[in-house]
């Protein structure tokens, strides 16, 4: 019988560990990075007023996406991406604020002169 209940309690832990880390991830703003371009690049970081994300590399047709804590300043997101043959490339693209619930920022690279900022905020 006790075996029987710490059997419910392990599931039902499990449960709510499992609820509870996607549901930060449905919370917690977001950027996602996509390569669009034909370029292989070396890295990418975005500063936020209050932190920053590092996205690694990213080769041509691929996208990495990173969270980020919902306690911001005001400010906008400032982008550094450094190709492997093409150079680096600094911008700005949109305003950043604090408790932006489930906010989507995509930054396509379109090629290494072109890189857009989209909201995919729902």
């Amino acid at each position: 019988m006790l075996i029987k209940y710490i059997y419910k309690f392990a599931l039902a832990l499990a449960i709510l560990a499992l609820t509870a880390y996607y549901g930060s991830a449905f919370i917690l703003p977001s950027v996602t990075v996509e390569n669009s371009s034909t370029f292989a690049i070396e890295e990418v970081r975005v500063e936020l007023p209050s932190s920053g994300l590092n996205f690694g590399s990213i080769e041509p047709g691929q996208r990495n996406t990173l969270h980020y804590s919902l306690k911001q300043a005001e400010g906008v997101y400032q982008y550094q991406i450094k190709f492997k043959e093409a150079g680096v490339v600094k911008g700005t693209c949109a305003q950043v604020s604090d408790n932006q619930f489930h906010k989507r920022m995509l930054l396509e690279i379109k090629q290494a002169d072109e890189v857009r900022c989209h909201n995919q905020s729902t």
